[in-house]
């Protein structure tokens, strides 16, 4: 499988190629600053990387062109916090991702989100209704694009196959 992976420079970003790579798929990275990636993985000959912003629908466009799907970590900078922009700018990078996603005939999106992003079948959480309040409050911004991701991509995701993967005991690893 040939796959594009977005917010590849964060920690969950590395991590998704590195499993990419090891399922033996190639891997398209779209980053803004692709020298935060490992040397390793700029090197790899199954790594193809295009620089650019989320904005920019021509870079953008070139780098989901040919690829059978999506795997995003975008999300907002745990290191900005509530210094995160206005205007919720990862949602409307995810309206642009699944309106070139279906003018390249892409249909499979996987987006890793957070507990921000609810679901009706999703069970009451105490220590969950606490952290995302807190979030809610401390880093407005950030919760307001996060919750607007889940939205656009449920919204303008209709005919794709899509999956938002949100973490719930706050546990770090994978397996």
């Amino acid at each position: 499988m040939h796959v594009l992976i977005l917010g590849a420079t964060g920690g969950a970003g590395a991590l998704l190629i590195q499993e990419a790579l090891a399922a033996s798929h190639t891997v398209v990275v779209y980053a803004r600053t692709p020298g935060k990636l490992p040397e390793e993985t700029r090197n790899d000959p199954r790594v193809t990387i295009h620089k650019g912003e989320l904005d920019d629908r021509e870079a953008l466009s070139s780098a989901i062109k040919g690829v059978d799907a999506v795997l995003s970590a975008l999300g907002p900078s745990v290191s900005r916090g509530p210094l995160h922009p206005k205007g919720t700018p990862l949602a409307r990078a995810y309206s642009l991702i699944i309106e070139l996603m279906r003018s390249h005939g892409v249909r499979r999106l996987l987006a890793l989100g957070t507990p921000s992003i609810t679901d009706p079948i999703d069970k009451f959480s105490l220590r969950m209704s606490i952290i995302v309040n807190s979030v809610a409050t401390l880093a407005r911004t950030a919760y307001e694009d996060v919750v607007a991701i889940g939205e656009t991509i449920r919204t303008k995701g209709n005919g794709l196959d899509w999956t938002i993967a949100t973490w719930e005991t706050g546990k770090q690893g994978y397996g």
